[in-house]
């Protein structure tokens, strides 16, 4: 919407909420992938 020389703008959060479950995702692999990473150096010492 524009009036004058003001704009209006409108949040979409579906987008955020969809790159908030992809990150939430690749933060748990990260987070297993740590975890086998550390189990595997402490079998190691």
């Amino acid at each position: 919407m524009h009036t004058g020389r003001e704009s209006l703008f409108e949040l979409d959060p579906e987008p955020i909420k969809e790159i908030r479950e992809y990150l939430n995702v690749v933060s748990e692999q990260w987070d297993r992938a740590l975890t086998r990473l550390k189990a595997f150096v402490e079998v190691r010492e």
